[in-house]
């Protein structure tokens, strides 16, 4: 699962069907369908019930979609804030290259802090 395939989810599921999520995005209908396949095959779920009017989330759907909308929002929320110059803090956080917690490691994105990583 990347961030394209949950922005392509997102999308789909607020414009009800791959088509009109298509427009919206910009892409061709065919690359999206790809994408959803992939992220339903990578998570083992059918994550949209198809009908002829579109499609709606399935229950495994309906959690990806409130999980989803959150991870989307606090990536825009952490890229807003670094990008409005409070992207430091003084005594410079050091993380290993592959931090033991991921939760401790967007903790120090999440509250302002530039973290150098150590090769």
């Amino acid at each position: 699962m990347d961030l394209r395939q949950l922005r392509y989810f997102v999308a789909i599921a607020e414009a009800g069907s791959l088509s009109a999520a298509a427009d919206g995005l910009g892409v061709a209908q065919s690359a999206l369908s790809r994408h959803l396949a992939g992220l339903e095959h990578g998570l083992g779920a059918r994550l949209f019930d198809r009908g002829r009017r579109g499609v709606s989330p399935t229950g495994a759907g309906a959690l990806l979609l409130g999980r989803a909308r959150a991870i989307l929002a606090e990536i825009e929320a952490t890229r807003a804030e670094l990008t409005a110059g409070r992207g430091s803090c003084a005594g410079g956080w050091r993380l290993p290259r592959r931090p033991r917690s991921p939760t401790r490691s967007m903790a120090l994105w999440r509250f302002g802090c530039r973290a150098s990583i150590r090769s």
